[in-house]
C-alpha cells in the first residue's frame, strides 16, 4: 500500500472528498464476494476478465526494493528496469532502428497478454517514487518542489490511464483496486498542491488552538493543563506556550534537604515544573509501556537541565575544585546540580522497577508473551537489578550528600533487598541450566540478604513486604532445586549400578563394584587368578671389577734394600755370568 507523503501542508476539500471515496471503495471491495464478481463481468464474450492483484503486487515490490528503508531512488530504478523487461518480454519495445517510437498499451494489446496492464502500473509507481524522492531532496533545494509536483501529476495520469484500461478488461475486484490506487495517488497530489489561501487559514487555526487551551488553563481549567502537558512538544508554538506557562507559575526558588536554591535557567525551570506534575500524570496512565515512555520523556528533560546547569557551573572555580578534590563547601547552584542528578538516578530506578514488574508478570505466566518480541529470561532481570544497584551506589557520592546518614541507611536497606532479588534470579538462571548446587547456594544467599533488609530499622514497609514475598518465592524454588538435586544423585547411582561389569574378573580386581555373585558362596569362588600370571622383573645386575686398574699400590723397594731407579743390576761375576748366559735380548 502506498502511504501519503508527509508534510506541513494539509489536504484541501477535494483531497478529503477523494480520500472518503477511497475508503468507501475499499469497504465495497470486502463486501463483493468472488462469486458475485464473476456474475458482474461474466457477460463479456470478447475475452475472459483479467485478475490484477494490484495492491498486493505493489506492496511486495515496495518491501523488496527499498521502501522498507524509505529508499525511493532504489525503488524508482527497480520500476524502470521492470518496465524495460516487460516491454522486451512482450515484444513491445519503443525503439525501432535506433529511433524512438512511442507505443501505448491499448485494448488490442491486452488481448495478447494481461501483463500489458503492468506497464502503466509500473509507470505510475516510477513517477510516484521519483516525486517522493524529490520531496526529501527539496529540503536543501526548494526548486525541486515544482519537479516533485510534476512527477506526482504524471503518476496520476498513468493511474487514470490504467483505470480506463481496466474498465473493459478486468474483473470487478481488480477494478475496485485500480480505482482505489488512482484515488490514493490523486490524494497524494492534492495533499502537496493545496491552495495557499486554505493553507494559511489552516495554519492560523493550529496556532489558535493551543492558545485557547492556555487561556482555559489560566481561568482554572485543570483539563486544559493536562492537554498542554500531553501535547507533542515538537512544534515551535507549543514550546513557546510551555515557556509562557512556566513563567506564569513563578517557579523561581526550590527547597530540598533544608537548603533553598534559586533556579536561573529556563530549562531547569521547565523540568521542575513538569516533575511536580509527574505523579499526577503517571496516575492517569494504566499500561506499563506508557509509564515507561513517560519516564523516558521526563529523563530526557532532566538530562537537558543537567547539561545546561553543568555548562554554567563549569566556569565556577569552586565547582571545579569540588569536583576534583571532593572536599570543600557546596554552593547553592552546585547543590541544585546534585538535586538534579539525584532525581535522575531515582527516576531511573523507578523506571527499572516498572520494567521488572512487567517482566515478572511474563515469567510468572500472568501475562502472555507478545508475539514477535524476544522471550524474557531471568538474565534480563539480573541486568535490571544490577543497573538499580549501580544507581543506588552513586547516590551517597553526590556532592553535599556524603554526610547524609538518613540517606545512607535508606540506601542500605534498599541495596540489601535488591541484592537478594538479584541473587534470586541468578539462582533461577542456574536452575534453568540444571546446576542444582549453585542454585541452592544462591537461594540461601538471597534469603540472607532479604532477612537483613527486613531487620533494619530504616527499612520501609514496602521493602519489608517485598522482602517477605522474596523469601516465600525462594522457599518454593529452593524445594524444587533440592528435589532435583536428590533425583540427580539417585540417577547417578542407578547409572553406576547398571553399568555392565565383567563378571569373569576375579574378586580381587573388582573390589570397588559390588553385585551379588553366587559363585562366591559356591565351592569354586573366583577370588584370584591362579596360577598367577607371570610378571616381568629386572634380572640380577652384572658387576665388572675395573677398579683394580686404577689403584696405585705402595712401593716395596725399601723392604728389598734396593736403591736407584731399578733399571740396572748389581755388578758381580756371578750375576754377570748368569746375565750373560741366560739373559734375553732386549
Amino acid at each position: 500500500m502506498i502511504c501519503l507523503a508527509s508534510g506541513n501542508p494539509t489536504p484541501s476539500l477535494s483531497a478529503v472528498t477523494r480520500l472518503k471515496t477511497l475508503t468507501q471503495i475499499m469497504m465495497l471491495m470486502e463486501e463483493i464476494p468472488k462469486k458475485e464478481e464473476d456474475e458482474v463481468v461474466g457477460e463479456s464474450l470478447v475475452m475472459k476478465p483479467m485478475r490484477l492483484e494490484l495492491l498486493k503486487l505493489i506492496k511486495d515490490a515496495q518491501q523488496k526494493h527499498g521502501l522498507r528503508h524509505n529508499d525511493y531512488q532504489r525503488y524508482r530504478s527497480y520500476c524502470g528496469r521492470r518496465i524495460a523487461r516487460l516491454r522486451k518480454a512482450l515484444n513491445f519495445v519503443q525503439i525501432e532502428k535506433k529511433k524512438f517510437v512511442k507505443k501505448d498499451v491499448d485494448g488490442e494489446s491486452l488481448k495478447v497478454s494481461e501483463k500489458f496492464l503492468l506497464i502503466p502500473l509500473m509507470d505510475a509507481e516510477r513517477a510516484w517514487s521519483y516525486g517522493l524522492q524529490l520531496k526529501f531532496e527539496m529540503q536543501s533545494e526548494p526548486r525541486k518542489k515544482y519537479h516533485m509536483i510534476g512527477r506526482l501529476r504524471k503518476a496520476v495520469e498513468h493511474a487514470n490511464f490504467l483505470k480506463e484500461l481496466g474498465k473493459e478488461s478486468c474483473d470487478a475486484r481488480s477494478k475496485l483496486e485500480i480505482e482505489a490506487y488512482s484515488a490514493l495517488l490523486s490524494g497524494t497530489l492534492y495533499f502537496e498542491t493545496n491552495e495557499e489561501e486554505s493553507r494559511i487559514y489552516k495554519k492560523k487555526v493550529e496556532e489558535i488552538v493551543p492558545n485557547l487551551r492556555f487561556c482555559a488553563y489560566n481561568i482554572g481549567d485543570d483539563s486544559a493543563r493536562k492537554d498542554i502537558l500531553s501535547m507533542p512538544r515538537a512544534g515551535r508554538e507549543l514550546d513557546e506556550l510551555i515557556h509562557q506557562t512556566l513563567q506564569s507559575s513563578k517557579l523561581i526558588d526550590i527547597e530540598w534537604k533544608g537548603r533553598k536554591m534559586t533556579i536561573k535557567h529556563e530549562k531547569v525551570r521547565v523540568f521542575f515544573s513538569r516533575e511536580q506534575q509527574f505523579k499526577e500524570e503517571l496516575s492517569n496512565i494504566s499500561s506499563n509501556e506508557e509509564k515507561i515512555s513517560a519516564y523516558e520523556s521526563l529523563m530526557i528533560d532532566c538530562k537537558d537541565a543537567i547539561q545546561v546547569l553543568k555548562e554554567d557551573l563549569s566556569q565556577d572555580p569552586q565547582f571545579r575544585n569540588r569536583q576534583t578534590t571532593n572536599t570543600g563547601p557546596v554552593s547553592p547552584s552546585h547543590f541544585l546540580y546534585t538535586y538534579l542528578n539525584y532525581i535522575k538516578h531515582t527516576k531511573v530506578i523507578e523506571r527499572n522497577i516498572i520494567m521488572i514488574n512487567s517482566m515478572k508478570d511474563v515469567i510468572d505466566g500472568k501475562v502472555s508473551q507478545a508475539e514477535g518480541k524476544k522471550p524474557i529470561k531471568p538474565q534480563d532481570l539480573i541486568r535490571m537489578y544490577e543497573n538499580i544497584l549501580s544507581n543506588l551506589s552513586e547516590l551517597p557520592q553526590l556532592a553535599g550528600l556524603e554526610e547524609d546518614s538518613e540517606l545512607k541507611t535508606k540506601i542500605e536497606s534498599e541495596t540489601l533487598f535488591y541484592k537478594g532479588s538479584r541473587c534470586f534470579y541468578i539462582a533461577l538462571s542456574f536452575l534453568g541450566a540444571k546446576k542444582w548446587p549453585e542454585a541452592m547456594a544462591l537461594f540461601q544467599r538471597s534469603v540472607t540478604y532479604a532477612s537483613k533488609a527486613k531487620q533494619l530499622n530504616s527499612s520501609t514497609d514496602e521493602i519489608r513486604k517485598s522482602a517477605t514475598d522474596l523469601i516465600l518465592s525462594v522457599e518454593r524454588k529452593q524445594f524444587v532445586a533440592h528435589a532435583n538435586s536428590i533425583l540427580d544423585k539417585e540417577k547417578l547411582t542407578e547409572s553406576l549400578d547398571s553399568q555392565s561389569l565383567d563378571k569373569t574378573l576375579p574378586l580381587i580386581e573388582r573390589l570397588d563394584h559390588y553385585y551379588d555373585d553366587p559363585s562366591l558362596t559356591s565351592g569354586h569362588p573366583n577370588l584370584i587368578n591362579f596360577p598367577p600370571e607371570y610378571q616381568s622383573i629386572p634380572c640380577k645386575p652384572l658387576f665388572f671389577d675395573l677398579a683394580l686398574d686404577h689403584v696405585t699400590f705402595p712401593s716395596f723397594d725399601s723392604k728389598f734394600g734396593q736403591t736407584g731407579d731399578g733399571s740396572g743390576q748389581k755388578a758381580g761375576w756371578f750375576g754377570g755370568w748368569l746375565g750373560g748366559w741366560g739373559g734375553s735380548k732386549k
